[in-house]
């Protein structure tokens, strides 16, 4: 954390180790929100991911910044070929100053997304974040549906609730 805390904000950088499912969402959302913060200013967000079975790396990056353009954060796309390992991914990440790192619980013991232990990968990363969602999350800025789509918009109601 001190190492982080020198650097200057614009020199910082978060990696999210990608994965498509709701600790994805959360994991970027959570980067772009620390971006936002005043200490974070500046810092860039990569997402780093293992290209899918069956799929290339462009088609994977393709797919990525599509969802990050319709959620309408900006981030850097870095794809590692299909079987490429955890070591990889710390490889990738070595010289960035925070990583959110997804994980999954299963048998009392805590596995990353890519396989293996999650205790094997601590002492090889950066100030890291170990994420899983609990539930869904929704990266949409506008509700187009649902209970948040009928409500009034808080910014036309007056303090006196008029």
């Amino acid at each position: 954390w001190d190492r982080v805390q020198a650097m200057a904000s614009r020199d910082r950088r978060v990696d999210v180790w990608w994965v498509e499912n709701t600790t994805g969402d959360l994991m970027l959302l959570l980067a772009h929100l620390l971006e936002r913060s005043p200490e974070w200013e500046g810092a860039g967000i990569r997402l780093l991911a293992i290209a899918g079975a069956g799929g290339s790396v462009e088609e994977t990056k393709g797919k990525i910044k599509k969802i990050l353009e319709e959620v309408r954060i900006r981030a850097e796309v870095a794809i590692l070929p299909a079987g490429s390992s955890a070591a990889a991914l710390i490889a990738a990440s070595a010289g960035t100053s925070l990583v959110f790192v997804p994980f999954a619980i299963h048998s009392r013991s805590f596995f990353h997304s890519f396989g293996g232990e999650l205790k094997d990968l601590v002492a090889d990363l950066p100030l890291a974040v170990f994420t899983l969602a609990a539930q869904d999350v929704d990266l949409d800025a506008d509700p187009d549906e649902g209970r948040a789509s009928l409500e009034p918009d808080a910014a036309a109601v007056s303090p006196s609730g008029e």
